[in-house]
């Protein structure tokens, strides 16, 4: 299910401006980042743009693995994961592990075994480790390998994004793809316009899950230019790129805990809560305070997360973690 061609009217540009004050106190050079691994279609390494967010906020590509049958390349055949991983280095400064499960637009019988083996690697100990897990895919049908590869991931205290789905005319049990409606080890994103409200194409909200959405409409990011009519950027739609969006915005909080406690007179996240931060629960814990149920239609609809109000530059910085902690504290 990775999308096609995306159009979308020009958005705004977040509120990025309003978290960097922070923790670009905080940082030091000799902090680890925050490891997030997005498997995708690969990356157009050379793309100015990507060279560019990486210059400007000092992420870095740190490992890169093809596990699809053609020949070896990290190289993007398609664009998808150029854009998702450009849309994430945009967010947030991470260590980004790049792994290529497809080298097509469309998915073939292979590629659920391939999400499989790439999620494994990615999030155990003796491959990436890393801390979170971008999957701006789906599949309409359940697969057991992918499925046990996300439940050894949540038991290592990983992470999982994935795209909710952009086929919202589906029938209401299919309507949020395969393996986001994993909601217990997965965190399903949706997409959301610039004025909060959810996309046409992004599912209802389901039962049982927190039904988060991010801005994933009329982004422009970047896209091999070969591919795009020598145009080095596309305006993209879809929960494909609302959820590069939600996994960036959790990297900043996991930064946040990394470099909180550097200024004087900043009270400390407690060292049991910050262990329970790093993890699905406590990730969704932070987005479901994060977040507001938003009306479509007048009436309920899905929740939009708005991580402004935790880093807003303008208020305290011993606040920030005793809010993290009183509400990592109630679950």
């Amino acid at each position: 299910m990775i999308p096609r061609r995306s159009q979308g009217a020009k958005t705004n540009q977040g509120k990025k401006k309003v978290v960097d004050p922070i923790l670009s106190v905080r940082r030091r050079q000799a902090d680890r980042l925050v490891k997030v691994a997005v498997l995708d279609t690969g990356i157009d390494i050379a793309h100015p743009m990507i060279t560019k967010a990486m210059g400007e906020n000092g992420s870095k590509i740190t490992k890169f693995q093809d596990w699809t049958q053609s020949p070896y390349s990290i190289s993007d055949r398609v664009g998808h994961g150029t854009a998702v991983s450009e849309i994430l280095l945009r967010v947030a400064k991470v260590d980004l592990y790049v792994g290529k499960v497809s080298d097509a637009a469309e998915f073939d019988d292979k590629t659920p075994g391939i999400v499989a083996q790439a999620i494994e690697y990615a999030t155990s100990f003796g491959g990436w480790d890393v801390d979170i897990v971008v999957l701006s895919l789906g599949f309409e049908n359940e697969d057991q390998g992918i499925r046990r590869a996300i439940l050894n991931a949540h038991i290592r205290n990983k992470i999982i994004f994935a795209a909710a789905s952009n086929s919202a005319s589906l029938v209401p049990e299919l309507r949020v793809s395969f393996p986001a409606r994993m909601c217990g080890q997965v965190i399903s994103i949706r997409s959301a316009s610039g004025q909060s409200v959810r996309s046409n194409a992004s599912p209802i909200a389901s039962d049982g899950d927190d039904n988060f959405m991010t801005l994933g409409e009329g982004i422009e990011a970047a896209w091999p230019s070969d591919l795009n009519d020598g145009n080095p950027t596309r305006y993209v739609s879809g929960t494909s790129f609302a959820t590069p969006v939600a996994a960036g915005i959790a990297a900043l909080i996991l930064e946040f805990s990394i470099q909180q406690g550097k200024l004087k007179g900043d009270s400390n996240l407690e060292a049991a809560d910050r262990a329970i931060l790093w993890s699905h629960r406590g990730i969704r814990k932070i987005f479901q305070v994060m977040s507001t149920i938003v009306n479509r239609d007048n009436k309920p609809d899905c929740r939009m997360v708005y991580p402004w109000g935790l880093f807003d530059n303008k208020r305290k910085y011993p606040g920030h973690a005793m809010e993290i902690n009183r509400w990592l504290q109630s679950i």
